[in-house]
Formats: C-alpha cells, sequence, structure tokens
C-alpha cells in the first residue's frame, strides 16, 4: 500500500532527525534545496542526505547519486556513507539496483524507506498522524471506481471537456490556435487533459479542422462557428424567457419587480451551495435536492411578502418555472457533477492506488524510437498516431501526480531487438536491389527510419546500420548470432535509463494449457503470431493474473496493447481458479492515457461559464446525464438503507466480470457491457418503464429486490461473459419484476 506523506513535512522530519540524533547542523549545498542536503557535524566532518518521492525511483536515484558523487569528490570531508530517504516502501529489487548503482561512485549507500521511517519518532507526524491512510468502505470504493471507470462518467467528463476545448478556440482571433497554446489555456481550467484524444474525436465530428500549411494549428469549421453562435442565442434566450416570467410571478404576487435581479441572484446562490455534492455523505437524488433548495429559498421571500399566506403558491409557481425553463436546471447539473470530484477523501483514495502497466512488444518499439535522441524539441516529430499515443501516455508519470509505473518483460525486450533485426534487413534488401520500392512495411523501427530520411534529419544515403553505430548499437549485423543478446542489453539499459523496469516471467504449471487456449483465441479472431510472441503474451498474462491483489491490493495492472485478445485469455486463466487468480485491465495507449488523464478530475468550477456548459448541454445532453447519474447510478449505491451484504456483492461481481478491457471492440452488442455505472442505468431505466419513482424505490430497499438487482446484473453478465446478449438477458429478467413488484407492493411499504 502506498504511504501518503506530505513531502515538506517529510524533509522536516529528515532535518529534525539528523539534527536531535546527530547533533548535526544542516547546510545547504548548491543543489536542489530538499532532495539533496548536506549536514556538518560537531567534529568538522559532513554527511550527505538524498529524498525523493518521485514515482521512478531509480531514474531519480542515479541523477542524486551523481550529485553526492559530485560533492565527495570537491570536498574530502564529506564522508562516503551517503544516506537516501524515500517515504514509500521499496521493492526487493529496487532496493538491490539503488544500493548497486551507488558502487561504482564510491558511495555506501544507507536506505531508509517507509518500514524503517515509521518505527521512528521523528517521522511520527509524517505517518502515523497527519498523513494517515484512508480507510475506504466497499460502498466507497464501489462509486469512487465508477466516479473513475463508469462510461457514462466519462462521457459527462468528455463532454466538458470537448466544450471548453471548443469555446478555447472561438476566443482566438479568426477562431484558430495552435495545439500548445490550447493546452497551456486548458491547463488553467483542468489539471490534466487528454489533448490528443479531445482533438482527435472533434476532429472525426468535423468540429474543428487542422489548419492547411500550418503544422499543430486547428480551427473551428464553418458550420461549428454558426452552431456555437446559435447556441449562445439561445442560451440568452432561455435566461431572457426566465427573467421575464420571474418578475410576471413576482407582479402576480405584489413584490416590486425592483427586487426581481436580486431574487433570481439569491435563487442561483441557493441552487449553487445545494447542488454542490459532499461524496463524504450519502449522495442523494436531484428530487431531495430540490426540495432542500426551495425550502430555503421560501425563506428568503418571506421578508418580502406583505401576505405570507401565499407563500406556497408563490414557491409552486417559482418551482414550475424552474422545472420548465433550462436556465438554472444546468446549473445544478454543473454544480453537482464538478463538486464530486472536490473531495479529499476521494484524493486520498486515488494517491493510494498505484498503477502498474505492462507495455507489449508493439507499444515498447514505438517508445524506443521515441528515445533513440534523433528528434529533438527544435524538429518536427514523427506524426503517426501510434507513436503519439505511446509518447503521451509514457510522459503520464511525469506530468502527473499520480503514481504510475511502467513495466515490460524480458521476451517483450527480446522481441523488440528481433523487430530491430527484420529493420536492417529490409534495408539491406533495399540496398542490393532485391526490395526496390518498399511502402509502409508494418515495421515500425524502419517506418521511423524512413521518416527521418524523409525529413532530411538524418542523411538520405545514410544506411539503418550507419545511424545505429553513430546512436552507440555495437551489434549492426543482423545475422550475427549475438545480435539478439547484444541489442536486448542496449534496449534495457535505455529502458532502465527512463524509469521503465523490466521482469522476468517464472513458470506456471497453467503455461501449456494457457498456451493451447491462446492459439484457440488467435485462430477465432484470424489473428497471426509467432510461436515466440505467443509464448510471450502467455506468460505475462499468467504473470500478471497471479499478482493481484494477492502482492497488493492497492495495485492496478494494466496491459497496455492494441491487441485485444489479451482479456479474453485472462478470462480464462482466473476461471481456472478464481480464488487464485485475479484480473487485469487492458487497453491500448490513447484510452488508457486518457482514462489515466481523468483519474484526477479537478476542474475550475469558475471557468465553466454558462455559455460552456449551455452549448454542452445543447450538443452532449450534459443535463440528463448528469441527472442520470445521481438518480440511478449514485442513488443506487449510496443509498443509506443499502445492506453492507448487498454492497459486498456488487464488490465482488466487480472484481469477478468488470474489469476494464477491450476485448470487445468490434462487437456493438457487448462494448458497453463492461462497467457497473451502464448496467445500473439500464436496468433501473427498464424497471422505471413500468413502474413510478415510488415503486421502484420500494423494489430497491427491500432485501428480496436487492436479491433480484444482485442474480439480474450476476445472470446477465454471466451471458455476456460467453457471449450471449446483455441487454436482451436483462429485458426478460425485467419481466419478472413486474410481477414481483405487483405482489409484494403492500409489504414492500414497511421498508420506508
Amino acid at each position: 500500500m502506498k504511504e501518503i506523506v506530505d513531502i515538506s513535512v517529510f524533509r522536516n522530519s529528515i532535518v529534525l532527525y539528523q539534527v536531535s540524533r546527530f547533533k548535526a547542523k544542516i547546510e545547504y549545498p548548491n543543489l536542489p534545496i530538499g532532495e539533496c542536503m548536506t549536514f556538518v557535524k560537531n567534529n568538522g566532518r559532513k554527511k550527505i542526505i538524498l529524498s525523493t518521492a518521485h514515482a521512478s525511483l531509480c531514474v531519480k536515484g542515479e541523477e542524486l547519486l551523481k550529485l553526492a558523487a559530485k560533492l565527495l569528490e570537491e570536498d574530502a570531508l564529506y564522508s562516503d556513507s551517503v544516506e537516501f530517504y524515500y517515504p514509500t516502501t521499496i521493492s526487493s529489487l529496487d532496493m538491490k539496483r539503488i544500493t548497486e548503482m551507488a558502487e561504482p561512485f564510491g558511495i555506501n549507500l544507507i536506505v531508509y524507506d517507509y518500514p524503517k521511517l515509521y518505527e521512528l519518532e521523528e517521522f511520527s507526524t509524517v505517518f502515523k498522524q497527519s498523513f494517515e491512510l484512508e480507510t475506504v468502505t466497499p460502498a466507497y470504493r464501489v462509486l469512487y471506481d465508477m466516479l473513475l471507470e463508469g462510461s457514462n462518467v466519462s462521457e459527462i467528463k468528455n463532454s466538458i471537456l470537448y466544450s471548453m476545448l471548443i469555446f478555447a478556440i472561438y476566443e482566438e482571433e479568426k477562431h484558430e490556435i495552435h495545439e500548445a497554446v490550447l493546452e497551456e489555456k486548458l491547463r488553467e481550467k483542468f489539471s490534466h487533459v487528454s489533448m490528443n484524444q479531445a482533438l482527435t474525436y472533434l476532429t472525426r465530428e468535423k468540429r474543428i479542422v487542422p489548419v492547411k500549411n500550418r503544422d499543430g494549428w486547428f480551427s473551428l469549421t464553418e458550420k461549428e462557428i454558426i452552431n456555437i453562435e446559435n447556441n449562445i442565442k439561445k442560451a440568452r434566450r432561455i435566461e431572457t424567457d426566465f427573467i421575464t416570467q420571474f418578475n410576471a410571478i413576482l407582479s402576480k404576487y405584489c413584490i416590486d419587480n425592483v427586487k426581481c435581479e436580486g431574487l433570481i441572484l439569491k435563487l442561483k446562490q441557493v441552487y449553487e451551495e445545494n447542488f454542490k455534492t459532499n461524496i463524504q455523505s450519502p449522495i442523494s437524488a436531484f428530487d431531495k435536492k430540490i426540495n432542500i433548495t426551495f425550502n430555503e429559498f421560501k425563506e428568503i421571500l418571506k421578508q418580502d411578502m406583505e401576505d405570507d399566506s401565499l407563500l406556497d403558491n408563490l414557491i409552486l409557481d417559482i418551482r414550475k418555472l424552474c422545472t420548465e425553463n433550462a436556465f438554472l436546471n444546468r446549473i445544478s447539473a454543473s454544480e453537482s457533477f464538478i463538486s464530486l470530484y472536490d473531495s479529499p477523501k476521494l484524493s486520498k483514495y486515488l494517491a493510494q492506488k498505484c498503477k502498474h502497466i505492462f507495455l507489449d512488444t508493439p507499444v515498447l518499439v514505438y517508445y524506443i524510437c521515441s528515445k533513440l535522441g534523433v528528434i529533438t524539441k527544435e524538429k518536427k516529430d514523427w506524426n503517426n498516431n501510434l507513436y503519439i499515443a505511446t509518447k503521451h501516455l509514457l510522459g503520464l508519470n511525469q506530468k502527473t501526480e499520480a503514481d504510475i509505473k511502467f513495466h515490460t518483460i524480458e521476451h517483450y525486450i527480446k522481441e523488440a531487438a528481433g523487430e530491430l533485426r527484420k529493420a536492417l534487413r529490409i534495408d539491406a534488401y533495399k540496398k542490393y536491389g532485391i526490395l526496390y520500392n518498399v511502402p509502409d512495411t508494418g515495421n515500425t523501427f524502419y517506418n521511423y527510419f524512413q521518416y527521418l530520411k524523409e525529413n532530411e534529419y538524418i542523411d538520405s544515403k545514410m544506411s539503418l546500420a550507419a545511424l545505429l553505430l553513430q546512436l552507440g548499437f555495437q551489434c549492426v549485423d543482423p545475422e550475427d548470432n549475438s545480435f539478439i543478446g547484444k541489442n536486448t542489453f542496449i534496449f534495457k539499459r535505455l529502458l532502465n535509463l527512463n524509469g521503465i523496469e523490466y521482469t522476468s516471467t517464472e513458470a506456471s504449471h497453467l503455461y501449456i494449457d494457457a498456451l493451447a487456449q491462446y492459439k484457440e483465441l488467435l485462430w477465432r479472431d484470424n489473428k497471426v503470431r509467432t510461436e515466440y510472441a505467443m509464448r510471450s503474451d502467455v506468460n505475462l498474462v499468467l504473470h500478471l493474473t497471479s499478482l493481484y491483489p494477492g502482492d497488493n491490493s492497492e495495485i492496478d495492472y494494466y496491459i497496455c496493447s492494441w491487441d485485444p485478445t489479451f482479456i479474453g485469455l485472462g478470462k480464462w486463466v482466473v476461471n481456472q481458479d478464481p480464488k487464485k487468480y485475479h484480473m487485469f485491465s487492458s487497453y491500448n495507449p490513447s484510452k488508457l492515457a486518457n482514462k489515466l488523464s481523468y483519474e484526477k478530475f479537478n476542474i475550475n468550477a469558475a471557468c465553466i461559464t454558462e455559455s460552456i456548459f449551455a452549448y454542452a448541454d445543447e450538443n452532449y445532453e450534459l443535463s440528463t446525464r448528469v441527472r442520470n447519474l445521481y438518480d440511478n447510478e449514485l442513488s443506487v449505491i449510496t443509498n443509506k438503507e443499502n445492506s453492507l451484504l448487498f454492497i459486498d456483492k456488487l464488490e465482488k461481481l466487480k472484481d469477478k466480470y468488470l474489469y476494464q478491457g477491450e476485448d470487445d471492440f468490434d462487437n456493438e452488442q457487448r462494448k458497453d457491457g463492461i462497467s457497473l455505472g451502464p448496467i445500473l442505468d439500464y436496468l433501473t431505466d427498464k424497471i422505471k418503464e413500468r413502474h413510478t419513482e415510488y415503486e421502484f424505490g420500494l423494489f430497491y430497499k427491500s432485501e428480496k429486490g436487492q436479491k433480484k438487482i444482485y442474480e439480474s446484473i450476476n445472470l446477465a453478465l454471466d451471458a455476456q461473459s460467453k457471449g450471449e446478449g446483455f441487454y436482451t438477458h436483462i429485458d426478460s429478467l425485467v419481466e419478472g419484476f413486474s410481477e414481483f413488484i405487483s405482489k409484494e407492493s403492500e409489504r414492500y411499504q414497511s421498508y420506508l
């Protein structure tokens, strides 16, 4: 489990420890304060203290060790025993690497990580009081995961981002902007954004277009400009109509119209305040919030009415206006959704969740290309969508506070070396006239090499072998028997320098059967793999399914790949022993980057103007989506009357079925059935088609009702896992609910 600390408090505790235990006086060198500190003892001897909370321990550690080595070289008074402080638990592998890394510098490294520091009195405030680990109940765990993963939630987040992006371009002269400026503008409003995904989507929707002959520039289409202006006009008209009708209501009850503007402002304030959601308390449905809102506003109106006997009628008229006019409804939807994420409890929960992401060979090769060092900031980067998506994902652990660690397995590094060998052979064939015209070969290394030539980043006559030698590769003869071994070593060193760890997988008794199952899955999907590639994939899946959550329940494991078959094999492994094996998630780089970017969805609510929200409402039905989220999904999870048993069952269902993956890319019938949100949404909507909100509430709150909801979700998901129709199955189950609700309606009333 990741320990939550305030870094400034952590470093102050280091100083306190040195001063109180060793009577040492702090002395700062001309180095990054806090990460490298020096202390002087009474006898004049000096000691070096290093500390960091960086996610890539070995990368940052090497950088700090170099600083320490420089100090040792410059001043003989420094002790070669250097202390290194890290606020979380260091794995045995990382501990070995960081200590071995210190040896060439002549440094005797003494490492203090969480288990050691926890026992020291000077660090008690850091770990035991101010920054205690967050305990999350099963109900909140389901709720938080829904806020992070639910498809309905993702659509709401995306619609807000798209709308703000559109307006950011609209506000520019000529309605065009460079993507770097756009990202900077949005950074003021969002904590993290997935620009690549948003720009791709809006371009596909023909709302924006790349500006011709201006790299990185985007402009609004003429149609979109007209759409925005019409939306703005409509929003103003709705507001004007609201004010006019509100005035008319005041006149009806003999209230001075001069007070109209002030009363509307107060009503807006009451709306904004009441619809802010405190995630620490159960989330009530919209109707309950509206009742509270108007009860409070009723007290305000009392002061302006001469005859308060008509107050209830006045409130009913205003309530009717607010229901029929979208002006205030949009405010309530906006405040409700955005405030969900303004929660220290949620932030702590997110901070505890560490993401371990395993890269398969194709993703790994794109990343290696980006790290070869040929393209610098001054040069235009490779305009390949898969390459761009990979770079964006692998940059997240440096751009965000999220604890994200990237891994791969040795099998994939060897495969990457094999891809480099193929690229060298293709280049040699072309050179000797065996291939006269080489189009896009499917070999990433070779295609990247061609891009460098076409853009004159390297000499057009240079061979790939010559370029590799220039970049520091030593073995560039593809026919050399040591080629794979030597270049695997080069790739390992490059990955290690960039904070990507590699793992050796262990043998599993399921290997032979899993390989046979994987071959069958590939055959069904008409996919071709080499024998080595299949063995690599099977080894990774067996490795991951045995890790989670037994080793650490606060780690989420992912495979990053464009290949959807990992999920199918993972299902098969888990089914062999659901108590022993556990599911991972699988996403392609673009979708995974988008998901991780949105996990810290901190948005400045003040930046969402009424015009932006009106645009989002008109184009993405935002108010309706938010209301459905509350009334169908969140209210079910956070209802006070839910039994812990029911929540526990939902949690187990989530673990059993609701892993995230992309095995259903092309299957329209199944593509939405991978998270709890849309399932509950669809189920409750179907029940409400036949019954009132009141009847549904009674049904849900009863023990038998909860049992039937759980059974219906379980059966439907089981049908889905077998490739059967999910929604059709739900429909048939709802048929039985109606009869059940009718027979038991009187007994249900006792649960209110």
